[in-house]
C-alpha cells in the first residue's frame, strides 16, 4: 500500500505534489521523499547563501522522516542537486570543473 503525505511539519508543497510516500512492504517500510527546496512557506528563499539553504532543506527533510518515525541514520540513499536559478529554469549546476 502507498501512503502520500504531507506533513504538519513542514510547509505544504507546491501544486499537487506531496512530500512524502510511504510503501508499506510487509514488514519493512520504505519513504520515498520528494525534491525539497529552500523556499518557506510565503513563498520566499530561505538565504542567500548555499550553506543556508542547504541547512534548511536538511531541516524538512528531517521533519519530514521524524513524522514517520524515522532518523535520519538509517536513511539509505540521497541524492542532492543543486541548480542556479539565476542561470535559468533552475538548470542543475555542474559538479565537475
Amino acid at each position: 500500500m502507498v501512503i502520500f503525505d504531507n506533513p504538519a511539519t513542514v510547509p505544504a508543497p507546491f501544486g499537487q505534489y506531496s512530500h512524502v510516500a510511504r510503501v508499506e512492504l510487509g514488514d519493512r517500510t520504505l519513504l520515498q521523499l520528494s525534491g525539497q527546496v529552500a523556499i518557506d512557506a510565503d513563498g520566499k528563499v530561505v538565504s542567500k547563501d548555499m550553506a543556508g539553504q542547504a541547512e534548511y532543506i536538511m531541516d524538512r527533510i528531517t521533519a519530514i522522516l521524524a513524522a514517520h518515525g524515522v532518523r535520519p541514520a538509517p536513511a539509505t540513499s540521497t541524492v542532492p542537486v543543486i541548480c542556479d536559478l539565476s542561470v535559468g529554469a533552475g538548470k542543475p549546476v555542474s559538479a565537475t570543473a
